[in-house]
């Protein structure tokens, strides 16, 4: 018994061995035939790629980029270049393809960067255990470059320093080969081996014959995408773009025009968004509200309405998710009698919203118009909810030929439209025609009625014109940019590394004046309008096309002011002449003495006509463009007085007035309203030592900050009402001769200078030095001036000469070329920046009246200096592709086209 027990336990062991034995042997067949297999590319592609190329031959379809119809649409798109080049570079850094068999090009939101791109490529079976190895040896042989390796997850991955500073990555996984500039991007196929791609179900496949290749996108990761590119949250003026971004979809259309088009919109079962329920039951109507944008609007949306209750309803069902204050608004308009659903009733087709921005302060402006069929309906709706809002501060202000009514209620739009509609503190509204218009501030709806008054409105530029006949019929909804007007504000919501590359291209990126959407029933159509160059008639690339020359009875002095409409100067008995920008006297005016440094174009509210504003001898002068003295003006003071300096800002607390600044010789400094009253604490305030600039002014936190710096290097900042700022005023004991620059980051205040030998600095609001260089350590004995772009204010080079070389100097006082044997005499030095590759210095020698263009990068602008005793003015021509010039020689006023290639 006991000796059968025995054998059952030994034959038990055995079994129990052989099964383990045979489970080891079928785990390294199995083991064997996994390495053997070849992998399905698509084992490979990155989790979180957003778009997949794939090609039989990879190394053509990228170098033929600029040949595909669907990228030649694309390349107008600026960084499409690089871009280009980083795709090229990629694809053709591998020797050879050795195995025939489908290629892929991918782009992922997983790398380093916000985009990145690998490359996977098939192997022959017979080289996969030797091809990295030999690849490496290529590229040290080749490029002599040591490439180095690291193990991860049982993979060698070999990275190679290239050209451009940039890093190639690859390794072999099975069959196939991955390569990429971010090592991120090799990780995720190595770790995504053997599991295939596991959104494919949601990749929508787009088969381009002509070009021979297949292009895959997931809609669903572009939102990826864009939030890597954009800060996690839209300041809140943009706060409606991230809704109505999510509420579209993109999908890839050839046009006959070339222009690539995008044409999808969510299925209601596929993603249940905000604009797809807000759309949800209403049909297209006509765009008709176009012919009240104004022409300061940065973006316009609106919604087609044939449903008007059902919108209602839709956006009701919202608040929830908006604020508590829009529904304790919607209940207390209720509440008080305002019929929601005959108002509802009573909106004719469409709504809309427009969002402007302040110049100054950057502040958003809002603007919300509503088509009603009945207007005096609607006049009475609102009325007897003013009048029971007349004790609560709620007032009405005649403007202009219109009545203007104040709300003091939170969120009024909102609560009758929803949360793209918030941003209203107070509520604003006026009534014109069959419209109900309603704004955040009493500025900006007196800017819009101003704005019809004089037909400043997009339907009246010729540019808009082109997008208005075949994109703006029927919609349900359209949304549209204009680059110019949002670019300031739209840099803002961008990534720091973003704000750096889109800056970089500035000037092509607003050459595309007008970015429109539209969605109707069942499809979306976005659409780019891009300037159209003209064929300039020049004989040859470096000569100047002369646009006019006219001659005036006397010698002309500066050029004062460029306005794009009409340019201003004054010749040597002082007469202050505006001509037009075909150099057309359109008025004179005599005055006393030379204008002060610092002249301003005001667009003041109680006037149709903008304000002209500047200093001459002791007066301060406010005139209109067409010439007339504005009421109350000019002010004089003691003749002993004048002034040198002038610069004009608004009143940070009253958003109907401007303050005028002006700086005698003695640094004795007066501010007066544009009404002619002078504010307290200014009647001056006496600053001790003469000014070498104009005074700045910028505001930060709320607070307005207005910086002087003196000839003896005392930088002084001061609030509205004359007090000094703390920490203040600052001395650093060195002679300044030029111009300051004041800056705004993220709230944060910097003032920076040079003194006339090399000593730089910037300071905060906070009176702190914030950065210090002593230039004439590496340049000695030179003279050095900070110069200013006149375009924006926001960049500055310096300068610094020595004998007959004038060397120009970066922000950080590193050498950016030099101009050798040209200045025997200090020369009036000017900085236009237009943006990248059209950034420009003039040199005005009034000695030999002579000025030189110089590009950033020191290559002259033209053969031969043109002819001018005085500063220039300069201006970009889109439309031209080219530079303006205006100048003045002895009596003449002259303009030339130069052309930008």
């Amino acid at each position: 018994m006991w000796l059968r027990q025995k054998e059952d336990q030994h034959l038990l062991a055995a079994t129990l061995a052989v099964i383990g034995l045979l489970y080891i042997a079928i785990r390294l067949a199995f083991s064997f035939q996994e390495k053997q297999r070849s992998a399905d590319p698509w084992e490979l592609i990155p989790e979180s790629s957003v778009i997949v190329a794939e090609s039989d031959n990879l190394n053509g379809f990228c170098s033929s980029l600029d040949t595909l119809s669907v990228w030649q649409s694309l390349s107008q798109i600026p960084l499409a270049a690089s871009i280009q080049d980083e795709i090229i570079q990629l694809c053709s850094v591998f020797p050879h393809q050795v195995a025939e068999g489908k290629a892929y090009l991918t782009v992922s939101t997983e790398g380093v960067k916000p985009y990145a791109f690998s490359v996977i490529l098939p192997i022959n079976q017979s080289e996969t255990t030797t091809y990295a190895d030999t690849l490496a040896a290529h590229f040290q042989v080749k490029l002599k470059q040591t490439p180095t390796k690291r193990e991860y997850r049982k993979h060698t991955i070999w990275e190679v320093p290239m050209s451009k500073g940039r890093k190639l990555v690859f390794a072999r996984v099975k069959d196939h080969l991955i390569g990429s500039w971010d090592g991120v991007m090799v990780e995720s196929a190595i770790r995504q081996e053997a599991k295939l791609y596991p959104d494919a179900h949601r990749l929508k496949k787009y088969t381009y014959q002509q070009d021979g290749y297949h292009l895959y996108i997931d809609f669903h990761k572009i939102n990826g995408l864009f939030h890597k590119v954009f800060q996690p949250e839209l300041n809140s003026s943009l706060s409606w773009l991230k809704d109505i971004y999510k509420g579209t979809g993109v999908s890839l259309l050839q046009a006959p025009n070339g222009l690539l088009l995008a044409s999808q919109k969510h299925k209601q079962n596929e993603e249940d968004t905000y604009l797809s329920f807000l759309t949800n039951g209403q049909h297209p109507t006509p765009n008709k509200l176009l012919q009240w944008i104004p022409n300061g609007a940065a973006y316009y949306f609106r919604f087609g309405i044939t449903d008007g209750e059902r919108f209602g309803e839709q956006a009701f069902e919202q608040l929830e998710s908006i604020s508590p204050e829009a529904r304790a608004t919607r209940e207390r308009i209720n509440a008080l009698g305002f019929d929601l659903d005959d108002f509802y009733e009573n909106i004719l087709e469409e709504i809309g919203q427009v969002v402007t921005y302040k110049e100054q302060s950057g502040e958003a402006g809002l603007l919300l118009l509503c088509k009603v069929e009945n207007i005096q309906k609607a006049t009475d709706t609102f009325q007897e909810l003013f009048e029971e809002q007349k004790n609560e501060s709620a007032y009405q202000k005649d403007y202009r030929s219109h009545t203007i009514f104040s709300l003091e209620m939170t969120e009024v739009p909102a609560a009758l439209f929803g949360k793209l509609f918030k941003g209203y503190p107070k509520f604003y509204y006026t009534f014109h025609h069959n419209l109900l218009v309603g704004a955040n501030s009493l500025e900006t709806i007196q800017e819009w009625i101003r704005s019809q008054e004089l037909q400043q409105v997009w339907t009246q530029q010729d540019h808009f014109s082109s997008i208005v006949s075949d994109q703006y019929g029927e919609s349900t909804f359209s949304l549209a940019i204009q680059t110019k007007t949002a670019w300031k504000n739209f840099l803002s919501t961008l990534t720091p590394e973003w704000q750096k590359k889109l800056n970089l291209q500035r000037r092509k990126l607003l050459d595309f004046e007008f970015l429109s959407l539209t969605i109707n029933d069942s499809t979306t159509a976005f659409k780019v309008t891009h300037n159209t160059y003209k064929q300039i008639p020049l004989k040859q690339k470096d000569t100047p096309a002369k646009v006019f020359s006219k001659t005036f009875h006397r010698l002309l002095n500066e050029l004062i002011l460029l306005d794009h409409q009409y340019i201003l100067f004054q010749d040597q008995h002082n007469k202050l002449i505006c001509a037009d920008t075909k150099g057309n006297q359109l008025w004179a005016f005599n005055l006393d003495a030379p204008i002060a440094e610092g002249i301003h174009k005001l667009h003041y509210f109680g006037k149709k006509e903008d304000l002209i504003t500047f200093a001459a001898g002791n007066k301060i002068y406010a005139i209109t463009v067409s010439g007339k003295m504005h009421r109350g003006f000019p002010l004089s003071l003691p003749p002993y007085i004048q002034f040198e300096q002038f610069m004009a800002f608004k009143h940070p607390k009253k958003n109907e007035q401007y303050c005028l600044a002006a700086v005698d010789g003695y640094g004795q400094m007066y501010i007066t309203h544009t009404d002619g009253k002078f504010l307290s604490g200014w009647a001056p305030q006496k600053l001790l030592e003469p000014l070498v600039t104009p005074p700045h002014y910028k505001e930060a936190n709320g607070k307005g900050y207005l910086f002087t710096l003196s000839d003896k290097g005392k930088v002084s900042a001061f609030d509205i009402n004359g007090k000094p700022i703390k920490g203040f005023p600052m001395q650093f004991g060195i002679p300044v001769s030029t111009n300051g620059s004041l800056q705004k980051n993220d709230n944060q205040l910097s003032f920076g200078f040079i003194s006339d030998e090399g000593a730089f600095a910037t300071v905060d609001q906070d009176g702190k030095v914030t950065e210090r260089l002593e230039l004439h350590e590496e340049f000695p004995n030179g003279y050095f001036q900070m110069v200013v772009d006149e375009i924006e204010q926001k960049k500055w080079l310096l300068t610094v000469q020595n004998g007959k070389v004038l060397k120009v100097l970066n922000q950080r006082g590193q050498l950016i070329f030099k101009v050798p044997h040209l200045f025997n005499h200090d020369p009036i030095i000017q900085y236009f920046d237009f943006g990248v590759d059209a950034e420009v210095l003039s040199f005005t020698l009034p000695e030999t009246q002579l000025t030189y263009l110089f590009y950033i990068n020191g290559e002259p602008v033209l053969d031969k200096p043109l002819p001018s005793n005085q500063n220039i003015r300069m201006e970009y021509v889109s439309s031209e592709k080219a530079f303006k010039v205006y100048t003045v020689h002895k009596q003449k006023l002259e303009a030339y086209l130069i052309p930008n290639d």
